[in-house]
């Protein structure tokens, strides 16, 4: 059932008890544009973040307790001052209670003034059992690296570090390095929480530039692990990640429940299906214009909508299953954003379903103006 909240504000409560909640600033829920500014520092404005998202999850029946992932989108001016943001989550959850997180600087949040977006996912089910990588080290970091007990595994955006016998954090130097050590990690959560490779549906890589260039390199990595089942994958450049070192975090998303079906829109052989369907659920995989000669970024974002709307009709379902979507809308398509926001509306006539918007550096072809990725649940009408 989709219920709005306010005036814009949208998020889509699905039949598994999971709520998907729309990037949050200061001032604003939803994707439409505020008149407020947002303002104050990045502790400021975290707390009225939070608060915004806890009203519209007691709308859902959830409270901050009940979320088991956080993707926070913060301004690259308020990456030196992140800790604020960290201290305000360890206030809210307490250190048992912490959620899942992901963490990226963009180009923009939209919204005007704003240092941070919080999107959100709430799990009554999903905070069962924590699985951490390096029992020895990762207790100590800000998050949980993975919380387990629901349909989804919920984990964080996975780096690549490692600690030397002293705890100290090691990171490879390049991008193919670092990509080996990310999928280390996720192997050792997946083995405990009973899952393969093969239940990662879908995976969001977040760049920054100078790893982008050695990008295409570690397909081979890729290939190591996910073999012949490879998930649905968006890929966007950002300007930076919380961790100096970092070249390359990754969100990744496994499902335990169901019969995997891969779905594509062309029978052209690709390194990975533009979605996955397992039991109810469908990831879907960045989608991108196919024909980029006109600029027009409202053009394609309705062809992104397109591609979207035909992946879900193969799983069997359509667009009022969608129970999140995320736009990524390029830094020379940054003006752009009005019209995105009416392709959305028009697609959605008027009830759109959790939708975040962001801008960012870069995405793989300059002539892109915008990608989206979605999720729906079959069973959700």
């Amino acid at each position: 059932m989709l219920l709005p909240i306010g005036e814009n504000d949208l998020y889509k409560h699905d039949n598994l008890g999971v709520a998907w909640v729309s990037g949050i600033t200061a001032e604003s829920q939803g994707i439409a544009r505020t008149s407020g500014v947002c303002s104050g520092d990045l502790e400021e404005q975290t707390k009225k973040a939070y608060k915004n998202l806890e009203l519209v999850l007691s709308r859902t029946g959830h409270t901050l307790k009940d979320i088991t992932k956080i993707i926070y989108y913060i301004d690259p001016r308020a990456v030196p001052a992140f800790n604020q943001a960290i201290g305000v989550r360890a206030e809210l959850f307490g250190i048992d209670q912490l959620p899942a997180v992901t963490a990226v600087a963009v180009h923009s949040l939209i919204d005007k003034g704003a240092l941070v977006k919080i999107e959100a996912i709430a799990d009554r089910n999903g905070k069962k059992t924590v699985h951490y990588p390096d029992q020895r080290n990762d207790w100590k970091l800000p998050y949980k690296p993975c919380w387990d007990g629901g349909n989804v595994l919920w984990v964080a955006g996975l780096v690549a570090r490692s600690y030397d016998s002293l705890g100290v954090p090691l990171w490879p130097s390049n991008l193919v390095g670092q990509t080996e050590a990310i999928y280390r990690r996720a192997e050792i959560m997946l083995s405990r929480a009973g899952l393969q490779f093969s239940d990662v549906v879908n995976l969001v890589d977040y760049v920054v530039p100078e790893g982008y260039k050695d990008y295409q390199q570690a397909n081979q990595v890729r290939k190591k692990y996910f073999k012949d089942q490879p998930p649905a994958c968006t890929t966007v450049v950002v300007d930076k990640l919380l961790a100096d070192d970092a070249l390359v975090e990754t969100d990744m998303f496994a499902v335990r429940d169901g019969n995997r079906v891969d779905i594509s829109l062309t029978s052209t052989s690709s390194i990975s299906p533009d979605g996955v369907k397992k039991g109810s659920l469908v990831f879907i995989g960045g989608q991108v214009a196919s024909d980029l000669s006109p600029k027009d970024t409202k053009v394609q974002a309705t062809e992104c909508l397109n591609n979207i709307d035909g992946l879900l009709e193969q799983a069997g379902g359509n667009k009022q299953n969608i129970t999140r979507l995320v736009a990524y809308i390029s830094e020379q398509a940054f003006g752009d954003y009005d019209e995105v926001l009416g392709a959305i509306e028009h697609y959605f006539s008027g009830s759109p379903p959790s939708v975040t918007a962001v801008a960012v550096q870069n995405l793989s072809d300059p002539n892109q103006n915008i990608m989206m990725n979605a999720v729906a649940d079959l069973s959700t009408d």
